[in-house]
């Protein structure tokens, strides 16, 4: 018999492709955030080139030593001590009036005498027994103590210049002044002592300060000249006195 034909080999079925899956979606890069902003530095200084060359500053100017006390000239020296004016003669020299001139009850004075009256009394205080017998002076008996006598006296001068303008107080205590400076001057000149010139010559000095120190508390903003010798001596002879007070100043700076 013929052989039967075996049957063609079946081929195995195919597996199913596999579904394609949907793509995933891509996420997109983020952008990196700008870099911070920063403060750029200042600028440097420019170096210096070696050509420039620093000016170099001033040499310090050296100051002077001060003068020994011997070199101190005259008028600082009695400027110091309030003497300066003695040698300032005024344009009046030889002019001035005796102090009961000046005293006088005269109607053309715009001063009143009770005021001049007054502040001849006060300052006869510093010149002891000088003007003693000037008519017109009011004297406190020495039995009342010093300063008792020119608290009192004060008064009186104050009491006169309530109704007065300060410009005419001062006038009137210059005026005053000026007389009784010329006879105390005149008086030193006379003496034939050198120390008691000396003595009297520092007496001065405290009598010149007193009328300054009433001028300037009953008229303090009005400007008036220092006290003035308007006598009749010859400029060397208020030198030499100049020059012997000189001699006690200077010997005080050196002994300071």
């Amino acid at each position: 018999p013929s052989a039967v034909p075996s049957p063609a080999p079946v081929p195995p079925p195919s597996l199913p492709s596999p579904v394609p899956t949907p793509a995933q979606a891509t996420t997109p890069a983020s952008t990196p955030p700008p870099p911070p902003t920063t403060t750029p530095p200042p600028p440097s200084a420019p170096l210096p080139t070696a050509t420039t060359v620093p000016t170099p500053a001033p040499a310090p100017t050296p100051t002077q030593p001060p003068a020994p006390a011997e070199e101190v000239s005259k008028e600082e020296d009695m400027e110091k001590k309030g003497f300066g004016w003695l040698l300032n003669r005024g344009s009046k020299a030889g002019k001035v009036k005796p102090l009961s001139e000046v005293l006088a009850d005269t109607e053309d004075s715009k001063i009143p005498a009770k005021f001049l009256r007054a502040v001849a009394s006060e300052l006869c205080v510093d010149a002891p027994g000088v003007f003693d017998g000037t008519e017109g002076l009011k004297i406190v008996p020495s039995t009342v103590p010093q300063a008792t006598r020119s608290m009192l006296l004060h008064a009186a001068v104050k009491s006169e210049a309530e109704s007065m303008q300060p410009k005419d107080c001062a006038e009137g205590i210059m005026m005053v002044t000026n007389s009784m400076v010329c006879k105390l001057v005149n008086r030193i000149a006379d003496l034939k002592d050198k120390q008691e010139q000396q003595k009297e010559l520092d007496k001065l000095i405290l009598f010149a300060v007193s009328a300054e120190g009433l001028a300037e508390e009953l008229a303090p903003d009005v400007e008036f000249s220092k006290p003035t010798y308007e006598g009749e001596l010859r400029y060397k002879k208020l030198e030499s006195l100049y020059d012997l007070y000189l001699e006690v100043a200077v010997d005080d700076i050196q002994g300071q």
